[in-house]
């Protein structure tokens, strides 16, 4: 799957990351904003909850929506999740305009 497909959720038990870390992936009352993070970073810490390496109350959260994706899957979502504020000050620049 591509990452914006699996960002978007697979409308079961995997909700779209907008729905806990807010429009845009700036961060909610649930989950923090990521939007813009470095990719290594990003992969790290998914990866770290998959393997249950990352306890805390978010990375527990996190577990399901991780569990199942390939290492393929994580770096792609970390890719995209790297990207998401270029993508957004992109679309609110050309609606200026």
């Amino acid at each position: 799957a591509t990452a914006a497909a699996l960002a978007k959720g697979n409308g079961g038990s995997r909700p779209a990351c907008e729905t806990c870390l807010g429009a845009g992936l700036k961060g909610s009352e649930i989950g923090p904003p990521i939007a813009g993070r470095l990719p290594t970073s990003m992969f790290r810490q998914m990866y770290g909850m998959q393997m249950g390496s990352r306890a805390g109350t978010g990375a527990l959260m996190m577990k399901p929506m991780v569990a199942g994706l390939s290492q393929k899957d994580l770096i792609d979502l970390a890719a995209y999740v790297s990207e998401a504020v270029a993508a957004t000050r992109d679309r609110y620049q050309r609606s200026e305009e």
